[in-house]
């Protein structure tokens, strides 16, 4: 039931709530033993980030977001990973684009370059492109 809701709904303060609710329902000495160890659970990983947040903490969003991706450059093989791995976040993105507004307005083509050479490397397509280069010389 709790993992549905952390599923479903995400893990922001209102989802801990209610299933902080959902715990006190439980009385067999197994389900105590369940009800503390959520607890304990929420209580650390809460420490971790500001409670108004909303966590993602399901794998499902990650694979469904990497197959989004996929499908995104699929149509040319020989990209690979690029620095268009950077719109990954725009997949996840729920309607709320200020977060992606503010990053349009203010992250400069160069900084993108320099992230994409320190993180990404070359792709084939670089490589094939630098090859031909050398060969028409």
């Amino acid at each position: 039931m709790i993992q549905k809701k952390l599923k479903t709904n995400h893990f922001n303060q209102a989802q801990i709530s209610e299933c902080l609710l959902d715990l006190e329902k439980l009385k067999s000495p197994k389900g105590l033993i369940i009800a503390e160890r959520m607890r304990n659970y929420f209580e650390i990983t809460t420490a971790k980030f500001n409670t108004n947040q909303q966590v993602v903490c399901s794998s499902d969003i990650i694979e469904s977001c990497f197959g989004k991706y996929k499908e995104v450059v699929k149509l040319n093989k020989t990209i690979g990973v690029s620095d268009i791995c950077l719109s990954i976040s725009c997949l996840t993105n729920n309607g709320e684009i200020k977060e992606l507004k503010t990053a349009l307005e203010n992250i400069k083509n160069k900084d993108v370059k320099k992230w994409s050479d320190k993180n990404v490397g070359e792709s084939l397509f670089k490589k094939e492109q630098l090859f031909i280069k050398k060969k028409g010389r």
